[in-house]
């Protein structure tokens, strides 16, 4: 391995071990099992926004002069590309982020981390994303805010959350199993709403659809659908109407995450790692007590372990 790419690899690791420490049970990460440079993350719908509990899948491919330049991030929860979720979340899987160059705006600096990323990208899933569109900003038609809203709350339960867990799936083909299965967990701990939702929808059902921002193929919402596809899932998933409702980490599906999540923190409590700052060179938490080998075999020790 090169030194530029044993320093971008490093980072990488490192972005993953500091992403890990903050435990979210929110946002998911799990590096390719053959490459630490792609990286796999799913946000979860925030709550109180048509997104919510919907599973969004994203691949960040970090480049060799990381963190100099930003990770090209894909957006893959897009019904094999025929849904536009957001004015900033396109069907081709374009992300829409000043700080990744695809937007203008406030531009990247090697300050921003893989969690940074992420929690920008979770930032555009808010309560009104009719307001992410250029000229916008401060739109105040209520109606159509809600119609907007309303698409994005029927794709969300459509795609971003029966569609992810149906097999097979475009959209989920690659997804770490690891994933799927944190998915599989989150799913059956909010079964109820899921259902409640949908059957509170019903009578929207056969209503056209409004999507200003898209070329939308079906013109109608299918909530009789949807609800027949989610039972199956129940039934696929054996989830049983008394199921209490838990903590997704303590789920035995989501319990391999977890564990690699856990040791990972541990593992770099040993060790006193420097801020991400404003010095772009210092960003190896390098003791100076280890010889360069002893910190190089520490360090691909800690990498193949987030990549187990």
């Amino acid at each position: 391995m090169t030194d530029t790419r044993r320093s971008f690899v490093l980072r990488v690791t490192r972005d993953l071990r500091e992403f890990y420490g903050e435990k979210s049970e929110e946002m998911f990460a799990f590096a390719d099992d053959n490459d630490v440079t792609r990286v796999h993350a799913v946000i979860r719908g925030p709550k109180d926004t048509p997104y919510e509990k919907g599973f969004f899948y994203f691949v960040f491919t970090f480049p060799t002069d990381y963190p100099l330049r930003p990770p090209k991030v894909t957006f893959m929860t897009t019904d094999a590309n025929r849904v536009r979720f957001n004015p900033n979340l396109y069907a081709c899987g374009k992300v829409c982020l000043s700080i990744l160059g695809t937007w203008s705006g406030p531009e990247w600096t090697p300050c921003q981390t893989l969690f940074s990323t992420l929690l920008s990208i979770q930032s555009i899933m808010n309560e009104k994303p009719y307001r992410n569109e250029p000229g916008f900003e401060s739109y105040d038609n209520q109606s159509e805010i809600d119609k907007y809203n309303a698409f994005i709350a029927h794709e969300t339960l459509r795609v971003a959350v029966i569609g992810m867990l149906w097999t097979p799936t475009a959209d989920a083909t690659n997804i770490p199993l690891i994933l799927r299965d944190v998915m599989i967990a989150s799913f059956k701990q909010n079964y109820r709403y899921f259902e409640d939702t949908i059957k509170s929808r019903l009578e929207m059902d056969g209503q056209t659809v409004s999507d200003p921002f898209g070329d939308y193929s079906q013109p109608s919402f299918q909530y009789k659908e949807l609800l027949h596809r989610l039972r199956t899932l129940k039934e696929k998933y054996e989830i049983s109407d008394e199921l209490r409702v838990v903590s997704i980490r303590d789920d035995p599906l989501a319990k391999e995450y977890f564990e690699i999540l856990s040791k990972t923190v541990t593992q770099s409590m040993k060790r006193e790692l420097k801020p991400v700052c404003d010095e772009v060179l210092d960003f190896e938490d390098f003791d100076e007590s280890e010889s360069l080998s002893e910190y190089e075999e520490e360090s691909e020790s800690e990498e193949n372990e987030i990549t187990l």
